[in-house]
């Protein structure tokens, strides 16, 4: 992974890492299979697979491989003595913890104190911890600290209030998942773990690229399919990319599904409808499913059938009310985020290369189909030659 990724992980890191800091002394774990009220994985609102992901992004662990295709994720001591030195985060160490903040290596209980539970040396596990927050300036906050690990070794689990817990969620989706997507070097990875006697680095290399073209070309599928008042020559542009895609896709081994053939069949048609097709794509059906699924959840406590389903439906009305919309929009303007000519200007840059891309994904597929147009055109006049001949004799 290059290291400006890696930097950026860890300023991401450390933004939500700050936020946790300013809440009470805490011990937190950084296992990503560690308790919800203890867990460092749970309190920054991520999943265990894009924690470890986020982990290793950051360099602060590494993932090992195995035969039996097993993986074991190592946390990295230094990594983390490094990242925690690096920033001005408010740490609390317990006395039997260094001086200094650092990753560390103990052996707790999980069970919480507060709960009842008798110690059992039993359940105790290898855990990897590091303390997080401010000290606090009363009494009862610094008795706080010193109780979160009992004589038991029994570690609290109830973790305090924290402010802008929301803000720290939302801190690694969407596009840090994108960039855990794009530093990965799939065909590395394969090279490196491929057996002696399978594919070549050659025929690697041609696997990843394959895969790539095919992604590119629905890419440009999908999106050109969405044109809202598509041209003719938008539904030309859409033709040559579905069946692009189409090739590659069964080229590289994949079954004709039916939303392939959706694609390759009708999509064109309905293009032509006045319109276009526009949002109306899958996500729009999904979309439509979400929303009745949610209001099944909200009257599904209603006894009378009549009464939930007069209920959904005058919702339903308001929200469509011409009304309602305006105060809607009115309240969607006033509290929306306010983006800088610059972001707005990098987008339309990340527009511009996305089409770029999808465009010369199409140029490659052309270049790659004239070796077989050729060989089509000589079998073609090979074989009317040959019928021309045979014609003639009969005559």
């Amino acid at each position: 992974m290059s290291t400006d990724h890696t930097a950026i992980f860890r300023r991401k890191l450390a933004d939500a890492i700050g936020r946790l800091s300013e809440a009470p002394s805490w011990i937190y774990v950084i296992n990503a299979d560690a308790p919800d009220g203890v867990s460092l994985r749970c309190r920054l609102g991520m999943e265990s697979h894009d924690y470890e992901a986020m982990l290793v992004g950051a360099g602060l662990a590494t993932i090992d491989y195995y035969d039996d295709d097993q993986t074991l994720l190592s946390y990295s001591r230094n990594g983390w003595e490094t990242f925690v030195a690096g920033h001005n985060f408010s740490f609390m160490l317990h006395p039997d913890m260094p001086e200094r903040p650092e990753l560390n290596k103990n052996q707790f209980d999980m069970s919480n104190k507060l709960n009842g539970t008798p110690r059992d040396p039993k359940k105790r596990r290898w855990w990897h911890t590091i303390r997080i927050g401010r000290k606090g300036k009363g009494a009862s906050s610094a008795r706080h600290i010193l109780e979160q690990v009992d004589d038991g070794r029994r570690l609290d689990t109830n973790p305090p209030p924290l402010a802008g817990l929301s803000q720290i969620q939302r801190v690694f989706t969407g596009s840090m998942a994108k960039l855990v997507v794009e530093s990965v070097k799939l065909d590395q990875i394969l090279k490196e773990d491929r057996k002696a006697d399978g594919l070549s680095e050659t025929e690697i290399d041609k696997l990843c690229e394959d895969h790539k073209l095919t992604f590119l070309l629905w890419d440009g599928a999908f999106s050109t399919a969405r044109t809202i008042d598509p041209t003719e020559g938008d539904i030309v542009l859409y033709e040559k990319f579905v069946y692009a895609a189409v090739v590659s896709h069964i080229s590289i081994g994949c079954s004709v599904t039916h939303k392939v053939h959706l694609m390759y069949k009708h999509v064109a048609v309905h293009m032509r409808v006045p319109g276009g097709l526009g949002q109306k794509m899958e996500d729009w059906v999904e979309l439509q499913h979400q929303g009745g699924m949610r209001e099944r959840t909200q009257y599904r406590t209603m006894g009378d059938m009549q009464k939930a389903a007069e209920a959904r439906e005058r919702r339903r009305c308001e929200a469509s009310n011409t009304g309602v919309i305006e105060v809607q929009t009115g309240v969607h303007e006033r509290a929306k985020r306010k983006f800088k000519e610059k972001s707005r200007h990098v987008e339309e840059v990340r527009r511009e290369e996305r089409e770029l891309h999808r465009k010369l994904a199409l140029i490659r597929f052309n270049l790659s189909m004239i070796p077989i147009v050729r060989l089509l055109k000589r079998w073609t006049a090979a074989t009317r030659a040959r019928l021309s001949g045979t014609t003639d004799d009969t005559e």
